[in-house]
């Protein structure tokens, strides 16, 4: 994710939909087959799953996602479900020998360490068959978006005391030179067992007790701005532009620090052209 300097931006309306009931969407695709051994999919305990055999007989098939709306201004959503558990544990095994300090960017684009990001990342291979199909799986659910407009998807590891300071996940095209912009992002959840670990936004603010106590699975109820928990396969989505192009400032985000356990998670943005904003 990029690190762009903070702005000043009047704080969002108390209430989460404004005058729009809560919405539950459901979205009835096929559920994910993966031929892989019985005692994988049943196994109580993480196991290690042999990376060439799970590849090998993996299915690209979309499992069932049910998605609520966290907000329409900006459109976050909560998408439960949007990886399977041997998706998960495989992609979290395919990155961990790669993990290396994560960088942000300066204005002008130069990549730097940085104390306000302070995981570890592993950009993972698009030629990885499971890997493809998770960034094909990004692509349709944004409207059958094109494959190569979706980065190269980052997997990040907080551990204990690592964190990521408040952000924008956009920055300025014309101060780097560029045409394109990140459209959106999924932050999708390999593995949690930490707590008050989440994805914060802090500029949205809600009256929880006007909501359905059945978010507080989902969100954390005894906050004030939105915190979205890291729910083991479950992605939020949201959308980082207006429609004009220009970037949100209400999408101003962090990871939360990890004050015991670990949380890993899978970055995934997608760009549009800008060069007319």
């Amino acid at each position: 994710m990029d690190l762009s300097t903070p702005r000043t931006v009047s704080q969002a309306s108390s209430s989460r939909l404004g005058p729009w009931p809560v919405i539950l969407l459901k979205i009835l695709l096929p559920i994910s087959v993966a031929s892989v051994s019985l005692a994988l999919l049943t196994s109580q305990a993480t196991p290690t799953i042999p990376q060439a055999d799970f590849a090998s007989h993996y299915s690209c098939m979309p499992p069932v996602h049910t998605v609520r709306i966290l907000s329409y201004e900006p459109l976050i959503l909560h998408i439960e479900n949007f990886l399977t558990e041997t998706e998960r544990k495989y992609l979290h095994q395919l990155a961990t020998p790669h993990y290396k300090n994560s960088t942000t960017y300066t204005l002008n684009g130069t990549e730097i360490a940085s104390g306000a990001r302070t995981s570890t990342s592993a950009f993972l291979p698009f030629d990885d068959g499971v890997v493809s199909c998770i960034t094909q799986r990004a692509a349709e659910f944004q409207g059958f978006e094109s494959v190569a407009n979706v980065e190269s998807i980052q997997a990040t590891k907080y551990e204990e005391g690592q964190q990521f300071k408040p952000h924008y996940d956009w920055f300025l095209p014309k101060e780097r030179n560029l045409s394109l912009n990140r459209a959106s992002t999924f932050f999708a959840i390999l593995a949690a067992n930490c707590t008050n670990c989440g994805t914060i936004f802090p500029r949205l603010l809600y009256d929880w007790e006007r909501e359905d106590e059945k978010l507080c699975k989902y969100v954390e109820c005894g906050q004030k701005s939105l915190v979205v928990k890291p729910i083991p396969g479950s992605a939020i989505f949201w959308r980082n532009l207006h429609e004009n192009g220009t970037g949100n400032k209400l999408t101003w985000h962090a990871g939360l620090p990890v004050l015991d356990g670990t949380k890993v998670g899978l970055n995934i943005w997608t760009r549009t052209n800008v060069s007319d904003s």
